[in-house]
């Protein structure tokens, strides 16, 4: 019976009902669908659950890894091959160039380049309004582990960027929405662009109080991860421009307001445009967009409970031994803290107007592909852009939050096979989350002890699926682990590259 019961709570977790992006772009996360709470171990726990620090899957006490890292693109349009994925991975990485960049769109597929019918199949499915999009990207510079008997710490580097992007339907579909007899029209827009650069460190220990509290062998750690910031170039622009009408009426109610914060070489992009300047590629290269335009410091912290279901607590196998049977369940908080924006901080807001209007605007013509600067032009099409006719600016200092999440996951582990589900919630909006939850479920399985097979996948609100592959060679003193991520639709499983990461060999020293 307390085995069923603690099965039942690894089904709860796996099945609940879906109500945002992944965890952690490592390779382990990525082929396992994005998650991790309960499974990721080593340094990499730093960004995820600091109490899987003491969590001993091998024989060693330092752990040192270096240049491992992954990325995510979704975007409006398909991803045609790895060449495509490359070429607009590294656009998000650089100041947009309106006269070379623009992706027009045709009225029908039949035109030249994408059709609007394709962008509105594609991402408007079932009705919705807003479509949302993101590119992600992580590099840990290096991560070092180490284990002791009764606590571990830990120490690691890394940078990410996240850019998450909402579009209305009907910058792409000239046909209106009808719900109930009233008409909407919605080119609302919606951008957050962040890079952070942190420097994390880790320390568990066993928490005595709570272990050996079941009949089965078990024990229970907890972790914290403070970690100090430097971030890059940050926009935070949201755009309602909603028309609405009864179906009885002949005009439309229209609903405009507009917020923007921004730092660095977006507040730069921003004074250009306002004085009629375009942005030139000789003008601001893309380091630019890296370098600090504000501090912060932030906090992770996560319990593990570690639970037997043989006789036998150890979680130190000896290396070419099966595992053991165990079931961890975990909760993590991560990114608690904030960021303060020092260099070139603006504000500019538009208060909600309401106005009467006969007519409709039109659609925009071409794709918006969330790249730096663009959403100013992409705006500015069909009436001036609203950072133009705000009615407040400030140019004072600004403070937001990091990407605060909560996390909960569990994981069956049967000897070589291994069982994982994770939910998320995140507790911000932000570039690299929005405030909704999301599930991940991953498998692992060895056909040889020293290679691992994974699988996973995402299942998100409002989001694209994919599905994720993943292999490995883990030996007692090294590891090479590598992982894809390919788009799914509800039609099924897709070729179409979402994702990659690749570790560079991680070392065991025992």
């Amino acid at each position: 019976m307390r085995k069923l019961f603690l099965l039942s709570i690894l089904g709860f977790i796996l099945y609940l009902p879906q109500l945002q992006a992944q965890i952690l772009n490592h390779p382990v996360n990525t082929a396992l669908g994005g998650g991790g709470t309960a499974y990721t171990t080593g340094y990499t726990s730093l960004y995820v659950n600091p109490a899987n620090l003491m969590i001993k899957e091998r024989d060693y006490r330092l752990q040192v890894s270096a240049l491992t890292g992954g990325s995510y693109l979704s975007l409006p349009i398909a991803n045609s091959d790895f060449q495509f994925y490359r070429s607009e991975y590294r656009s998000q990485l650089r100041p947009y160039r309106e006269r070379r960049e623009v992706v027009a769109l045709s009225p029908s597929t039949s035109g030249n380049g994408p059709g609007q019918d394709d962008v509105v199949n594609r991402n408007y499915n079932s009705g919705k309004q807003l479509s949302e999009h993101q590119v992600r990207g992580e590099l840990h510079w290096f991560g070092v582990a180490w284990q002791g008997e009764n606590r571990s710490y830990s120490v690691g580097a890394r940078s990410r960027f996240g850019n998450r992007f909402e579009v209305g339907r009907n910058f792409y579909d000239p046909a209106p929405s009808e719900e109930e007899g009233r008409i909407e029209f919605d080119q609302s827009h919606t951008q957050f662009y962040q890079i952070l650069h942190e420097i994390s460190f880790g320390y568990a220990e066993r928490f005595e109080f709570l272990s050996g509290q079941l009949p089965n062998l078990s024990q229970f750690y907890i972790g914290f991860a403070p970690k100090f910031i430097l971030s890059g170039s940050y926009l935070e622009a949201d755009y309602k421009n909603l028309y609405r009408r009864d179906a009885d009426d002949s005009r439309y109610e229209r609903h405009q307001a507009y917020h923007q914060h921004s730092s660095g070489v977006y507040s730069d992009f921003n004074n250009r445009f306002i004085a009629g300047q375009t942005i030139q590629p000789s003008d601001i290269v893309r380091t630019e967009l890296m370098r600090p335009t504000g501090f912060g410091a932030g906090l992770d912290v996560g319990l593990t409970y570690v639970i037997t279901l043989g006789s036998d607590l150890s979680t130190l196998p000896v290396f070419d031994e099966q595992a053991r049977n165990t079931l961890r369940l975990s909760f993590s908080i991560t990114d608690i803290g904030f960021v303060s924006y020092r260099k070139n901080p603006e504000e500019f807001t538009l208060d909600e107007e309401r106005g009467l209007e006969d007519d409709l605007p039109a659609t925009a013509g071409r794709m918006f592909l969330g790249r730096p600067g663009e959403q100013l032009y992409f705006l500015n099409q069909q009436s001036p852009h609203p950072l133009l006719h705000s009615n407040r600016t400030s140019g004072e200092p600004f403070t937001i939050l990091l990407p605060t999440s909560i996390n909960g996951g569990a994981l069956l582990q049967i000897s070589r096979f291994k069982l994982m589900g994770d939910i998320t919630l995140g507790i911000t909006d932000s570039a690299f989350h929005a405030t909704r939850f999301a599930t991940y479920l991953g498998t692992e399985i060895r056909p040889l002890t020293f290679l691992p097979i994974r699988a996973g996948t995402r299942i998100a609100l409002n989001l694209p699926d994919y599905y994720s592959l993943g292999a490995g060679i883990e030996t007692r003193y090294m590891d090479l682990n590598a992982a894809i991520q390919l788009r799914s639709r509800s039609v099924g499983p897709t070729n179409e590259l979402a994702g990659f990461a690749l570790g560079a060999l991680t070392f065991y020293i025992p």
